[in-house]
């Protein structure tokens, strides 16, 4: 094995500190690429592997004095690129936008696949691509599409040409069907409805009442006044750009002061403080267990308007049903919170609320149409320092991925080589951690309880090659994908929703799911595709640390760090001195 011969020139604890960058549980993946696809592949990524260790690594600094220094010192100095501001570089970058190309190539493919699922998403990120085409050739455009589903629910109060009846809209008003109208296929009201997140851990569903932080932000700051203003425009340019396609006189309609009323309501909204907001992780999709829980019936009975538990009982699946009817826990923020929400609701309009709803469910699709609505976006994101996809091919390949991520996946691993033998890669597995534990019996450098440690956690550490049936099996990867047959008939934009739905239904399945963390570990589907310490070719993966560059956009300076990759969160150790320090838990930083 390269690798193995690339580590026996080093000094015996350089090996050891080289192996756990390869071998820690918690790394993340690195893809390499080889362009001949043949058996030889899982040697070539080890060249590779080895190569890059070289190039990062720098074996005159003691691991112990200064970590980062030894483990990316070489890597600073051969990296002559400088970050963009507020950006980063890193040795990932490269791989992942070569990664993404290849993709994108097999998706834009015209040959037929013998699978289904492979076919189905080929054909919806090229519809997704061609879609503007598509309007253009039928004189049409997607904003039809969406409001025509809006029309299907009642009038549209900004858009109206004819004066609204409040006092006939305020009698027939219920915030409840309206905000199960508009969140039963995709939750886009994040400041009002609730949406089911999870534990980062333990993969445990929860329903959730904090609000996620959004671009809206900027609403509840004092010194955004600019950027208060720009978002005026925005509505104002996207509602006269909406009224010309629907064949609306704009100037007939009453949008100017609706869209002052729902900015001062927005306000409002964001102004709301969000208690503990940090619980639920850097990625909102994600709590902690430390935030607050309390019965659904008892938001039911603080919450305006609304009877939370006939609301799920509309949007989620009958399969759900009894789970919410059991009262369940809830994610929730303090009573002051909801006292302030109420607050803000009460003295709003339905007028007002139903704006609101209406132009959030407008902004969730912006993107997906054509390219006047999606470049609106992109100014107003750029104006609010958001980053958007700016390329119709970047913002389909996306949403391909989200709703056939396996498909994917195994549309790239034929194309890159045939089925690797599991017995070849086994045996360098075992190689490796034969090795590093010999490594560190001869260690003279460790006392005894320093090795009784690093034993225990190299004992402990788990390694698996994980089963590709579904990737190279037309059988049993179509039937992952049997629900979705029919579907290859839709338009892109009825198929998105179609999806968008099918997803979401899912999400409410894992509430009720019981979770077996063995049978999962088995199951890579379930695993998201990671793998720890081994090459898996198919998808083409291989554990390793990253080195990165990072201008912070608060000093003129670079930010340098190293960084553990887990599947779900980046974890820093700065460019300063690092030293060694173990415990029966394992190495701490």
């Amino acid at each position: 094995m390269l690798l193995y011969i690339h580590l026996i020139f080093m000094h015996t604890h350089e090996r050891i500190l080289s192996m756990l960058l390869i071998l820690h549980e918690c790394f993340g993946d690195v893809l390499g690429f080889c362009d001949n696809g043949t058996y030889d592949d899982s040697v070539n990524t080890y060249q590779l592997l080895a190569d890059y260790i070289k190039f990062s690594v720098d074996y005159k600094v003691d691991p112990c004095e200064d970590f980062y220094q030894f483990a990316c010192g070489n890597w600073k100095r051969n990296t002559k690129e400088e970050p963009p501001y507020g950006g980063e570089i890193s040795s990932l970058q490269k791989l992942d936008q070569n990664f993404e190309e290849q993709q994108k190539k097999l998706l834009r493919s015209k040959t037929k696949s013998d699978s289904k699922a492979i076919q189905l998403a080929r054909d919806f990120y090229q519809k997704c691509v061609s879609a503007e085409e598509a309007w253009n050739s039928t004189k049409t455009s997607g904003i039809i599409y969406v409001m025509e589903k809006i029309k299907e629910f009642g009038v549209f109060p900004m858009l109206s040409e004819d004066t609204v009846d409040e006092a006939k809209l305020n009698a027939s008003f219920d915030l409840m069907w309206l905000l199960a109208y508009f969140n039963q296929n995709r939750t886009v009201l994040h400041r009002i409805a609730p949406r089911i997140v999870r534990d980062r851990y333990m993969d445990k569903a929860e329903i959730s009442f904090y609000p996620s932080r959004d671009v809206f932000s900027f609403l509840a700051e004092p010194y955004a006044g600019k950027l208060k203003e720009q978002f005026t425009e925005f509505l104002l340019s996207l509602m006269k750009l909406i009224a010309e396609d629907i064949g609306v006189n704009y100037h007939e309609t009453f949008a100017p002061p609706h869209i002052l009323e729902l900015q001062k309501f927005m306000e409002k909204l964001h102004a709301i403080p969000v208690p503990n907001l940090e619980l639920l992780l850097p990625n909102d999709n994600y709590f902690d267990y430390e935030s607050d829980f309390r019965n659904l019936s008892k938001v039911d009975r603080t919450t305006y308007s609304v009877n939370w538990t006939e609301y799920f009982l509309l949007v989620a699946p009958e399969e759900v049903h009894d789970y919410i009817l059991e009262d369940p826990e809830v994610l929730v923020p303090d009573d002051r919170y909801i006292e302030r929400f109420n607050k803000v609701l009460s003295e709003a309009s339905p007028k007002t609320i139903t704006n609101y709803v209406m132009v959030q469910y407008i902004l969730s699709w912006l993107p997906l149409l054509e390219e006047r609505y999606s470049r609106l976006v992109q100014m107003f994101a750029a104006n609010a320092g958001e980053t958007v996809p700016t390329a119709r091919d970047d913002l389909c390949f996306f949403e391909a991925k989200e709703h056939f991520e396996l498909a994917i996946t195994s549309m790239y691993a034929r194309s890159a080589s045939k089925k690797v033998p599991k017995s070849l890669i086994e045996n360098m597995v075992i190689g490796i951690l034969k090795e590093f534990k010999g490594q560190i019996e001869e260690s003279k450098w460790m006392d005894n309880e320093f090795k009784e440690v690093v034993l225990l956690k190299l004992h402990k550490l788990r390694w698996k090659l994980l089963d590709d049936e579904l990737f190279y099996n037309n059988a049993a990867l179509d039937a992952h994908y049997s629900d979705y047959a029919g579907m290859e008939n839709l338009s892109f934009l009825h198929a998105e929703e179609w999806l968008t739905h099918k997803n979401k239904i899912q999400s409410f399945i894992r509430l009720i799911e019981i979770r077996d963390a063995k049978a999962e570990f088995e199951n890579f589907s379930v695993m998201g595709y990671r793998a720890n310490a081994y090459y898996y070719r198919p998808s083409n993966m291989i554990n390793m640390y990253v080195c990165v560059i990072s201008q912070t956009g608060r000093s003129r300076g670079s930010l340098h760090a190293l960084y553990w990759l887990s599947s779900e969160k980046l974890n820093p150790i700065w460019d300063s001195p690092w030293r060694c320090r173990f415990s029966q838990k394992g190495i701490s930083h």
